[in-house]
């Protein structure tokens, strides 16, 4: 994607800080080609919706079931 100006599907991880200890916990590790490059998260209910800064759609995962 560097050579050619097409967006990067980057890998992501999102994870969840204690800040009492700064301790983290992976929620989401993930990226490919339909998706990646992840710039926010938030969670909503039992899902985390996650965005990305080339993409115009959120994906949403389930942390218990991935």
């Amino acid at each position: 994607c560097l050579r050619t100006h097409d967006p990067c599907q980057a890998p992501f991880t999102v994870l969840e800080m204690d800040p009492a200890d700064m301790k983290t916990k992976v929620l989401v590790r993930d990226g490919d080609a339909d998706f990646g490059g992840a710039t926010g998260s938030a969670m909503v209910g039992s899902s985390i919706w996650i965005s990305s800064y080339y993409s115009d759609k959120v994906v949403r995962y389930d942390p218990a079931g991935h």
